[in-house]
C-alpha cells in the first residue's frame, strides 16, 4: 500500500508540474481498419505498375533494405551492406527468415527475385536494376552483385518493388495467379481479397522480429471517393484514412477523437504524356499545353491552397530539386504563338484518362477548361485506377493520363522511370539523349554533393524539353483515430504501418 501512495504521489507530482507522461507502451492485438482510395493492382510486386500498391505491399512483402522517414536506407532482410568498389555490390542476408509458406530465406532466393525482377517478360522495373550484370551466391546468407557501371541508386530501390522478396516456391507453383495468392516474408499474409471492397491481412506467427507485428491485422476497405473516406473516420467505421479532400483537412484538425498529420511528399500531380502520338511528339505542342495551365488556380480552388505548385518532378524540401528554375508561367497568348509554331493553327484534341473519384474529376474539368481556351480539346475519360493504368501505361490506349506521381527513393528511380526511353512509365519510349546521358552520369556517381548538381542539370532539360506537366506537389494529408499509435508518416506519403499498434484493441 506504501508503494502504491509513492506512485500516486509521484504522478500527481509530475502532472501538477506539467512534466509528460511516460511514453505508453506498444500492446498486441486488434484490427487496424484502413481506407484507401484505390485497389491493388496485383499483390505481385515485380508485375505492379500502380504506386498506390505500395501499402498493401509493404505489410506483406519485407524488402531488403528499409527506410526511414527521411528516405535514408537502414537494415531490412539485409543486415547490412558494402561496396568494396563502385561496380561490387555486396549483400549480407538475415539469418532465420521464412516465407509465408515456410520456404527458408537465403541468398538463393534473393537471387531467384532480383533475377526475375529483371526479366522484361514479367517485371515493370527492369530499368532499376539495367546495371546489374551478375548476381552471384557467395554462401548461404551473402550475395555479390556484379555491376556494369557504378549505380548509386541501388541501395534505395532495394527499399522499394526491387527489394520486395518473394517466395520462389510460391512463384513457381502459383505462375500466374501468384498476384491473388502472394507469399511474402513481411510481417502479414493476404487472408481474404474481395475485389472492389476489401482486403485482409492477418499477423504472420513465424515472422522473424520478436514481438513484431502489433497488430492482429490489418482491413483495408476500398474507398474511392474522399468524402466517403472522411465520413467512416468521423463515424468510427475506419481508424485511418489518407488522401483527405482539401476542403475537409481544414475541419478534421482538431476534432474531437481524431489526429491529422500534414507535411510535404514527393509525390506530384501531372499529365502524363504519351509523346509517340502525334501532336504529342512535337515540343511546341507541349509547350502550349504547359502554357495554357494556370497552376496557381488549381492551387487555389482543387487544393485550397494547401501545397504548392510543381516546378521539377522533386519538391523544394528534396535535395535532387532545382531551386533555381521558375514554374511554367500561365501565358495563354504564348500558348497560342506556340500552336501556330507546331503547325496547330487551330489547336488539337486528345483523351485524358483520370480516376472518376469527384475530386479527381473536379481537377481534370478544371485542366480541361484552361486549355480550352488556347484550342486545346480535352477528352476526359473518367474510369477505375486500375483500368486506367492498364490502358494508359500496358495497352497504351489513351494519349494522356491524369495521375499522381507517388515518388521513389531515389531520384534516379522517378527519372529514369518517367522520361527515360526504357522508363515504363514512359509509354511512348520518347528519348532525348542528352537527359539519358545526365542520367546515366547521376546513377554512376556515389556522393549526394556530387549527384545533386547532375540533378538540377536534369531538372532544366526536363523543363527545356517540356517532356513533363508538372500541375502541384501532392502534401500528406492523412488522418487517424486517438486510437491508433506509433505511425509514421514518409516523404513518399505513402503509409506503411510498420510499428502501429492500438490503444484499444478490438
Amino acid at each position: 500500500m506504501k508503494r502504491i501512495g509513492v506512485v500516486t504521489m509521484c504522478a500527481l507530482l509530475a502532472a501538477w508540474l506539467g512534466a509528460d507522461p511516460a511514453p505508453a507502451q506498444p500492446r498486441a492485438g486488434g484490427v487496424l481498419r484502413v481506407a484507401l482510395r484505390a485497389e491493388v493492382s496485383t499483390f505481385d510486386p515485380h508485375k505492379g505498375a500502380s504506386g498506390t500498391d505500395h501499402m498493401y505491399l509493404y505489410p506483406v512483402f519485407d524488402t531488403l533494405v528499409r527506410f526511414d522517414d527521411k528516405l535514408q536506407p537502414r537494415p531490412g532482410l539485409a543486415e547490412s551492406w558494402e561496396t568494396p568498389d563502385p561496380k561490387t555490390l555486396i549483400l549480407r542476408l538475415r539469418k532465420n527468415v521464412k516465407f509465408h509458406d515456410g520456404t527458408p530465406f537465403n541468398a538463393e532466393a534473393v537471387r531467384f527475385n532480383l533475377l526475375r525482377a529483371q526479366d522484361k517478360t514479367v517485371s515493370s522495373m527492369v530499368s532499376e536494376l539495367i546495371n546489374i550484370e551478375t548476381v552471384e551466391v557467395v554462401d548461404a546468407f551473402t550475395l555479390r552483385l556484379r555491376l556494369k557501371r557504378p549505380d548509386a541508386s541501388l541501395v534505395l530501390a532495394f527499399t522499394d518493388r526491387a527489394g520486395m522478396m518473394v517466395s520462389p516456391t510460391a512463384v513457381q507453383k502459383l505462375g500466374d495467379q501468384f498476384g491473388r495468392t502472394p507469399v511474402g516474408a513481411g510481417e502479414y499474409r493476404l487472408t481474404k481479397w474481395t475485389p472492389g471492397d476489401s482486403v485482409r491481412l492477418d499477423r504472420f506467427q513465424e515472422y522473424w522480429e520478436p514481438g513484431r507485428p502489433y497488430l492482429d491485422g490489418i482491413l483495408i476497405r476500398i474507398m474511392p471517393d474522399g468524402d466517403t473516406r472522411v465520413n467512416a473516420l468521423r463515424s468510427g467505421q475506419v481508424d485511418f484514412i489518407m488522401e483527405i479532400p482539401a476542403q475537409d483537412f481544414a475541419s478534421l484538425k482538431g476534432e474531437k477523437g481524431i489526429k491529422t498529420s500534414e507535411g510535404p511528399s514527393l509525390a506530384y500531380w501531372r499529365i502524363y504524356l504519351n509523346m509517340s502520338k502525334p501532336p504529342l511528339d512535337k515540343k511546341a505542342a507541349r509547350e502550349a499545353i504547359n502554357l495554357a495551365i494556370d497552376r496557381g488556380a488549381l492551387v487555389r480552388t482543387v487544393m485550397f491552397g494547401l501545397t504548392d505548385v510543381a516546378v521539377t518532378p522533386f519538391p523544394s524540401v528534396y535535395w535532387a530539386s532545382n531551386p533555381g528554375l521558375k514554374p511554367w508561367p500561365h501565358d495563354p497568348a504564348r500558348a497560342k504563338a506556340k500552336l501556330v509554331e507546331a503547325g496547330l493553327p487551330n489547336g488539337f484534341s486528345f483523351d485524358m484518362v483520370l480516376e472518376p473519384a469527384p475530386e479527381h474529376v473536379r481537377r481534370a474539368e478544371a485542366i480541361q477548361a484552361q486549355l480550352a481556351a488556347v484550342g486545346i480539346k480535352v477528352d476526359l475519360k473518367p474510369m477505375e485506377l486500375a483500368k486506367g493504368v492498364q490502358g494508359y501505361f500496358r495497352v497504351k490506349e489513351f494519349m494522356a493520363a491524369n495521375y499522381r506521381w507517388t515518388g521513389r527513393p531515389d531520384p534516379d528511380q522517378s527519372l529514369r522511370g518517367m522520361f527515360h526511353s526504357t522508363g515504363f512509365y514512359n509509354p511512348g519510349k520518347y528519348q532525348v539523349a542528352r537527359l539519358e546521358e545526365l542520367m546515366d552520369q547521376a546513377k554512376s556517381v556515389y556522393k549526394l554533393e556530387e549527384r545533386r548538381p547532375l540533378y538540377q542539370k536534369i531538372d532544366e532539360i526536363i523543363q527545356q524539353e517540356a517532356v513533363d506537366v508538372p500541375l502541384y506537389v501532392a502534401p500528406v494529408l492523412e488522418g487517424m483515430s486517438t486510437n491508433v499509435e506509433g505511425y509514421q508518416s514518409n516523404l513518399l506519403g505513402k503509409p506503411a504501418f510498420r510499428g502501429v499498434w492500438l490503444r484499444l484493441a478490438r
